[in-house]
């Protein structure tokens, strides 16, 4: 078993637009999405402190594809956050909108992009999270 931290960040995910990022499959024996907007709200602001979070494993199939054995949560939250989740019939699941946390209150209406896609809040009044880019 390899340690493939680096290759998810830098090769499976060259750029928040890339299709090898836009899917995530949940196996037989991982739980249903229980998340509530609170617990995504606290996971994006964690990224967004820099606080580390619990390592990501996955399986590697024979075809190369890999299998999320334990963060499926966590992988799910960020993709539907940028509205990069498939939903079970394939098509993209509508993107999230954080709400405000303890520490980064200013993470009410968030979003990665504004939307009309979010009918929770007007797309006038969704807050764009600034973006950056690694080199």
């Amino acid at each position: 078993m390899r340690n493939a931290k680096s290759e998810l960040t830098l090769t499976r995910c060259p750029s928040a637009r890339s299709s090898a990022c836009t899917t995530t499959t949940r196996l037989s024996f991982q739980r249903l999405f229980r998340w509530n907007i609170g617990q995504k709200s606290r996971l994006i602001e964690s990224l967004l402190l820099g606080i580390p979070l619990p390592s990501i494993f996955v399986f590697e199939k024979e075809s190369g594809s890999w299998e999320p054995i334990d963060g499926l949560q966590r992988i799910s939250t960020v993709l539907e956050f940028m509205g990069k989740l498939r939903d079970p019939d394939g098509g993209l699941a509508p993107p999230s909108i954080l709400e405000g946390t303890k520490y980064l209150r200013s993470l009410r209406n968030a979003v990665w992009e504004a939307s009309g896609l979010i009918s929770e809040v007007p797309v006038a009044e969704q807050e764009q999270i600034p973006k950056t880019s690694c080199v």
